[in-house]
């Protein structure tokens, strides 16, 4: 009853990068669970959109990933904004690659059929226990689903990406949404006081991520891949 409560429990940076270095061996091993982790961080999607994926969703060549209905069923779309295509970090590429393929009785690999649903069959509330499975393993606060894309929204605007650029990622219509719901408190103030630096510092324009930033080697911190290169002004 009364208004729905905004924001969902967050990691810091700090614990998320924890969480990241804790699912990649264990997807690199062929955990789905752990990839579907790496994916809610890394690009921010909701829970009912993980579970809903399916290999024909896995596009160009593996580098790409669309969020779109299926056979009429748009029930994990909450609107029309929700409907993109997302540039795939290179951690994750052969991760879900890895997910699409079978080996056969005779030891040949095959693709599933496109229509497969690319983490198999689960409910929604799949994507939370694995989270809650892997905050465990990475001893940091255990969060929601939806907690972790509100890091992934966070640690994509503390990066330096247009929060526009951001909304649109997360699939949302406009940035109000983005910053009542899942940017950490502040972040409006924060990006506020970064443009008052810029400009005081002299520098003519504030350092913006592009898309194209997002097929490069982000920068690392041990075998953490958490927040994406930004090279400076353009």
């Amino acid at each position: 009853f009364g208004r729905r409560r905004r924001g969902k429990a967050q990691l810091t940076v700090d614990e998320a990068r924890r969480l990241v270095a804790t699912a990649i061996p264990l997807a690199e091993q062929g955990d789905a669970g752990a990839i579907c982790v790496l994916v809610l961080v890394l690009l921010g999607l909701r829970a009912g959109e993980c579970v809903k994926l399916r290999v024909r969703d896995l596009d160009l060549g593996g580098t790409a990933l669309l969020i779109q209905a299926h056979h009429h069923d748009a029930s994990h779309l909450k609107s029309e904004a929700a409907r993109r295509a997302l540039l795939l970090p290179l951690l994750l590429r052969p991760l879900l690659r890895s997910l699409v393929l079978v080996r056969t009785e005779q030891g040949v690999e095959v693709e599933r059929p496109r229509d497969a649903y690319l983490f198999g069959e689960h409910w929604r509330d799949w994507p939370r226990e694995q989270v809650q499975r892997l905050c465990r393993l990475a001893n940091v606060p255990i969060v929601t689903a939806h907690g972790l894309r509100g890091v992934a929204t966070t640690a994509a605007m503390l990066a330096g990406q247009d929060p526009d650029r951001v909304a649109r990622q997360l699939g949302h219509v406009d940035t109000g949404v983005t910053f009542a719901h899942y940017a950490a408190p502040g972040m409006q103030d924060t990006l506020a006081r970064q443009h008052t630096q810029h400009v005081l510092l002299g520098q003519q324009e504030i350092p913006r991520t592009t898309v194209s930033d997002e097929s490069e080697e982000p920068i690392t911190n041990g075998s953490s891949q958490m927040i994406p290169r930004n090279r400076g002004p353009r």
